[in-house]
Parts: C-alpha cells; sequence; structure tokens
C-alpha cells in the first residue's frame, strides 16, 4: 500500500500523473502479451522526479499483478529542490 499523503502542494499534478500511470498501464495490458518486458521511460527534470514518479508507477503496476523489476521503493528516494534552467 502506498501513503499518498506526501502529495501536498501539487495535489493537481499528482493526480493528473496518476491518472496517466494507471492508463498506461492498462495500456501496456491490453497491448502487450503477459510475458512481454514493457519498458517505461520516465524523462528526468532538475527535482528528480522521474525516479520518485517511477517507483510509484511500479506499485501501481504491482497492484494490477504485473512483473516490475529495477525501481527503487517509494520513499527511498527525496526529491530534491528543483534548480532552475532559464
Amino acid at each position: 500500500m502506498v501513503d499518498w499523503s506526501e502529495a501536498t502542494a501539487q495535489t493537481d499534478i499528482f493526480e493528473r500523473i496518476m491518472t496517466l500511470a494507471t492508463h498506461t498501464i492498462a495500456l501496456a495490458e491490453d497491448r502487450w502479451p503477459a510475458a512481454a518486458d514493457v519498458y517505461v521511460y520516465f524523462n528526468n527534470d532538475p527535482g528528480g522526479a522521474a525516479v520518485v514518479n517511477s517507483a510509484t508507477f511500479a506499485v501501481l503496476a504491482r497492484d494490477r499483478g504485473l512483473t516490475v523489476t529495477r525501481t527503487p521503493p517509494v520513499g527511498d528516494v527525496p526529491l530534491t529542490t528543483a534548480i532552475p534552467t532559464w
């Protein structure tokens, strides 16, 4: 079970990401056989959200009964302060 209480100020963005993640998992289930290797790419940003998002995505996929490899447990990778790139 994931503790979603950490998704504080950016709830709208978080909800959109979770909706997209759920749809992506459903798409993978529909398009590829259960035994297929499916790779999901997360584009990183200066705050490191891609690693955090991938861990959350892995939990969602596991909850649907999919096999997930090489992802850190949720909470093991903290977000860092984003560095402005402009």
